[in-house]
């Protein structure tokens, strides 16, 4: 059989492009080296509650995502959560503190000194320096994370807040991550306005406009205006955190019942060659309907007219070695951090207050852990009554050396490192037999690094790609950003593309 598209790789990413694909009327087959989809995507209960390994939730703010849900008919399963609704907090200065959204409680709040508070509200003050002379002037030259964010905020605040919070994201190091993939909004913002702080007020003010000029257009001509559904409507105000009832892994798990006969697991794909057909150089068929692609798998062949490479960039490496070295080349060049998932019990009578959030990032580079979720308290559906059931994450692109050490002794490091977090809560000094494992899961690359001179690299890899092998798409959260809703995105447009 000769299929429209071979998806290969069974992740969030390759299931969302074969279901919107097969729903256009196109034949299509995903082969998934594994037993099950879902890639990373990993969910476990524990009596009431529920865990991941993986992805620990996502947000309402991705209209593919949304519009996914309600195709499927998965509201009634819909756990939400208000985002700012939860605490969260930072471990700095040898405690936990709580952030505050408020400029005066962040203040009194001690994650920031006086001056590096004060710093943040000459922002408009700091652009980029221009040279004197005309030809060294260069306002396009790429900026690292820490580069962009100490020119706008200062030194204080990078090192505090910005380096803390995208441990959450992208476990990475901000010397290297390109500020204009980890903070494009920001970046956006000031090429816009000179000034992030009055881009957010233009911004505000623009979004003003278009809302009283939308709602004048619906009150004139009302039956000609499509009215967004029910379940964009609930989260078009407010973003919300969002779950499902029995984890993440359900939402794969859907796509993947609805995709049983295009999909087959347990299929590795060993090589994509490019084979011409039989019939030679046709003049009535078009350049691209001259070959077709044949894909070698564990389980026989395969044949496609087109391949989307679903997999992780270096896996997407080694299937294109053959057909393109230097399109291959640049895909083993994206680094990925790796990451620990440790989950855990933790007895409620063991604390004098009650852990109620989000959970906390650590912003001591002494400390190997990154953050924890509490996992137990992000729905009231999943509270237990006795215990609070955790996930911590060890690792990142700073503390690569996980992936040399046995689960054993990454439990051991993270219970001595808990205990001094939570020591000011306890009621007594934790000890590492307060708390209960439940799993490890070591993921030796887990988050791509979309670091300097990331963009440019993956533009010309999708040009060459698109001039010598255009029947080959790549899709995934290593192209231009790690988040569920980039992910979903990069398939969107590769949608836009093929029509």
């Amino acid at each position: 059989m000769l299929y429209d598209f071979i998806i290969v790789g069974g992740g969030i990413s390759g299931l969302y492009a074969a279901y919107e694909l097969k729903k256009k009327g196109f034949k299509v087959l995903i082969l998934e080296k594994a037993a099950v989809v879902g890639g990373t995507w990993s969910s476990f209960k524990y009596k009431t509650s529920t865990y991941e390994l993986g992805p620990n939730t996502i947000l309402s703010n991705s209209d593919e995502l949304i519009a996914l849900i309600e195709d499927l008919g998965m509201e009634d399963e819909l756990l939400s959560s208000l985002l700012s609704s939860a605490k969260r907090y930072i471990y700095h200065h040898h405690k936990l503190i709580e952030l505050r959204s408020n400029p005066l409680q962040l203040l009194n709040s001690g994650v920031l000194s006086t001056l590096g508070f004060l710093r943040i509200f000459l922002e408009p003050f700091f652009h980029k320096a221009l040279s004197l002379r005309p030809a060294e002037q260069n306002l396009n030259t790429e900026e690292s994370v820490r580069q962009f964010c100490e020119r706008k905020f200062g030194l204080e605040l990078t090192d505090v807040l910005v380096k803390t919070f995208l441990k959450g994201v992208w476990a990475g190091d901000i010397s290297r991550l390109s500020a204009n993939i980890a903070l494009s909004n920001l970046v956006k913002l000031e090429k816009k306005s000179g000034s992030i702080f009055f881009g957010f007020i233009i911004d505000i003010f623009q979004g003003f406009i278009s809302r009283v000029s939308k709602n004048l257009f619906k009150g004139v001509i009302s039956d000609e205006v499509e009215l967004e559904s029910s379940l964009k409507q609930k989260f078009s105000k407010n973003k919300s955190t969002l779950s499902f009832k029995n984890g993440l892994q359900s939402l794969t798990q859907k796509m993947a019942d609805e995709l049983t006969e295009s999909l087959k697991l347990n299929a590795e794909v060993e090589s994509i060659l490019k084979v011409h057909n039989e019939n030679g150089e046709n003049a009535e068929l078009s350049i691209q309907e001259q070959y077709y692609y044949l894909l070698k798998t564990n389980q026989g062949d395969f044949k496609a007219k087109s391949v989307i490479i679903a997999s992780p960039a270096y896996v997407a490496a080694k299937l294109l070695a053959d057909l393109d070295s230097n399109v291959s080349a640049s895909l083993a060049s994206i680094e990925y951090a790796p990451i620990a998932l440790c989950a855990y019990i933790l007895p409620k009578s063991k604390l004098k207050k009650e852990l109620k959030g989000f959970g906390f990032l650590s912003a001591d580079d002494s400390m190997k852990v990154l953050g924890s979720i509490w996992a137990s308290e992000l729905f009231s559906e999943r509270n237990l009554d006795d215990e609070y059931l955790h996930i911590s994450f060890i690792g990142g692109a700073l503390n690569t050396s996980i992936i040399n050490k046995d689960t054993q002794e990454i439990w051991n490091e993270l219970t001595v490192e808990l205990s001094l977090i939570y020591k000011d809560w306890a009621k007594e000094p934790l000890q590492k037999e307060d708390f209960q494992l439940l799993d490890i899961k070591v993921l030796d690359k887990a988050i791509p690094q979309l670091n300097l001179g990331h963009g440019k690299l993956i533009e010309d890899l999708q040009k060459q790609l698109r001039a010598d092998n255009s029947k080959i798409h790549l899709v995934g959260n290593y192209l231009k950003g790690v988040s569920i809703k980039d992910a979903l995105r990069s398939v969107t447009q590769l949608n836009s593309y093929l029509a």
